[in-house]
């Protein structure tokens, strides 16, 4: 009787969860989001590479012996037009392969409705909103039409369908995309300002949505409300919205369509409907390039790698000032995790007025990278993964942003750009690390300099530093850093932008070192390490080595020692036992990369270093 009862409880709760509204909002819990940083980008499309293809070349594929950039996260858009041509289970094969990757906490652009499910309302003259047909229907309708929301709520449907499909291969949902790209030149206008979007919501003339506020807002909540009942942990994020003062209005409009204003059937605004923050910038179009200078009486142009990246941080702490000043600062409501949606630079220039070139891409999404770590954002899906043309024949500047060029042969075959390099490279450095801000606070960084320390356990820490750009039109820049004393610091293994490239290590002195505008990366050797000797204890041979190497010892050893191989990050390659007696050792390298490592002798205290060069 008992199981009985048990099992019709349960009938009764699943019945009472399957197709109903969540009981809480984001005004009072926001599910975990246990990343402390993840790398990402805009996944995009090729037409002859697959989803998968895209994956492995974005994270690496071991098994393959790709390497790829080593992201763990991408950003995919998956249109309703796309899902009710192809089948809702159209990317479920791709999303499998990418968890088999290492993506993590993949984010899935909802959006794109079919002809027939786009609002026809013009609430701008000649204009076509973003936002779907139907909207302010009922979102449930207690499973009338076999699903447990309203079938006629098309965003409802789409979300309901998607959330089942997908639900276990990702978890964060992005709600639309450049809702509030600015089309009138108003969205940065300051409260007072004439026509500004802090005193009065702006126009649906005014943004790239096409629809008032609310009805933004009502799409935020019925992803809110459809996909959290299908599982609560999965995260809703805005759609890389670019102005501080659009949040402001999601902030203080509900879903009312009449005027967004509070009442028993619209009774939250709009915070209460997403649990991330997801924000875009793109330097060349805000106002982070130039400053107005009263002298002049004209604008100065400041066209370089740090002004960019000081921009993003200025940018994504006007947001959190928003969200503080609207109650969500841990303690009225929730606090709000930030992602950035989308950022970067073109590696071409279309008019003079841009800030673009390889160089200052790679040392742009490189440092907004680092700053995004330390500032606490949980991911940055950069734009994008491939670019979309070559070089000479781009026409635009979001042709020529992204970590590969323009894919032009078969999967595998792929060429990194100096942002892809630069990534792969501090991505293969600073994942597993965490940011250490009192460690900084030590480095005493003067303000010629940026960066930080990060650390990991049981490991050296891991300092990043670059010298600030400071002219228009120039990524030069150098510095002459030398660690507090304090450190006791012997000397430091030195890595730059391009190691994964060049496998290029420099030892450098802590009270010198020469540091460039594009970040390095230093692991210290500390005085109180064990004392290191290089001596003739034993020969390598050949070196450089191919497939074998062989290792000759000077004299037997009655104690324990071990050799251990170093890959040019630290890491051992290879360990083994010396067995006492033993005068001569073989190593096999032939499935080792090309590259500079350290073959290392531990016996007791003492350490016997020789450099192996591996070259094929």
């Amino acid at each position: 009787m008992k199981k009985i009862l048990l099992c019709f409880f349960t009938f009764l709760l699943t019945t009472f969860i399957y197709g109903q509204a969540p009981t809480f909002t984001a005004n009072e819990v926001i599910p975990p989001f246990d990343a402390v940083f993840e790398w990402g980008a805009h996944l995009g499309a090729d037409p002859n590479w697959s989803d998968e293809n895209l994956g492995d070349i974005a994270a690496g594929n071991e098994n393959l012996n790709l390497k790829g950039i080593g992201l763990n996260s991408i950003r995919i858009a998956i249109p309703e037009s796309l899902v009710e041509s192809d089948g809702y289970d159209v990317k479920k094969m791709a999303f499998q392969h990418f968890q088999s990757l290492g993506l993590e906490h993949v984010v899935i652009n909802l959006g794109g409705p079919i002809a027939d499910h786009v609002d026809p309302t013009m609430y701008c003259p000649g204009k076509q909103p973003k936002a779907f047909k139907n909207i302010f229907a009922p979102i449930w309708d207690g499973g009338l039409n076999g699903t447990p929301v309203n079938d006629t709520n098309y965003f409802a449907r789409y979300c309901y369908l998607m959330a089942e499909n997908y639900k276990d291969r990702v978890n964060i949902w992005e709600v639309l995309f450049d809702v509030d790209v600015d089309l009138n030149g108003t969205g940065w206008s300051e409260p007072g300002d004439q026509g500004n979007w802090w005193d009065a919501n702006p126009d649906p003339c005014e943004i790239e949505f096409g629809a008032p506020v609310s009805h933004y807002v009502r799409m935020l909540r019925i992803a809110y409300e459809v996909i959290k009942s299908v599982d609560s942990d999965q995260l809703i994020t805005t759609g890389g919205i670019r102005h501080p003062s659009f949040l402001h209005a999601i902030l203080n409009t509900t879903d009312n369509p009449i005027d967004g204003t509070l009442t028993s059937a619209y009774p939250n605004f709009g915070g209460a409907y997403f649990d991330i923050l997801g924000f875009q910038n793109y330097p060349n179009q805000d106002s982070s390039l130039r400053y107005w200078d009263e002298g002049l009486q004209s604008f100065v142009q400041k066209r370089h790698s740090d002004a960019a990246v000081l921009g993003f941080v200025q940018l994504q702490e006007s947001f959190v000032t928003v969200l503080e000043q609207n109650g969500y600062d841990g303690q009225q409501f929730p606090s709000k995790y930030l992602i950035n949606s989308g950022t970067n630079i073109p590696r071409k220039a279309f008019t003079e007025t841009l800030l673009f070139g390889a160089e200052a891409q790679k040392n742009y999404v490189m440092k907004s990278a680092v700053a995004g770590f330390k500032s606490g954002l949980k991911q940055m899906q950069f734009y994008g993964l491939t670019e979309k043309e070559l070089l000479d024949d781009a026409s635009n500047e979001r042709e020529v942003m992204g970590f590969y060029e323009a894919l032009t042969s078969n999967y595998p075959d792929a060429t990194l750009t100096d942002a892809g390099l630069g990534m792969q490279t501090l991505i293969t450095f600073m994942k597993g690390y965490t940011y250490d801000a009192d460690l900084t606070e030590q480095m005493e960084l003067p303000t010629q300099m940026d960066g930080g320390a990060f650390t990991r356990p049981g490991e050296k820490p891991l300092f990043v530093i670059w010298a600030k750009t400071w002219r228009d039109s120039s990524e030069a820049g150098e510095f002459i850093y030398q660690f507090p004393s304090g450190f006791e610091i012997k000397e430091l293994l030195c890595y730059e932008w391009n190691f994964n490239h060049t496998g290029i290590i420099q030892v450098l002195l802590p009270d010198y070192v020469h540091t460039p505008s594009s970040p390095i990366f230093l692991i210290p050797e500390y005085l109180s390490d064990t004392e290191e000797i290089t001596a003739e204890e034993f020969k390598i041979y050949p070196n450089p080595a191919r497939d074998e190497l062989m290792v000759q010892f000077e004299n037997s050893h009655s104690g324990p020692a071990a050799l251990i191989l170093y890959n040019g990050l630290g890491s051992a390659s290879k360990v083994v036992e010396v067995s006492p007696g033993q005068t001569s050792f073989s190593f096999e390298v032939g499935d080792l990369p090309d590259g500079i490592y350290m073959l290392q002798l531990k016996k007791l205290n003492s350490i016997f270093s020789k450099k192996v060069v591996l070259k094929r």
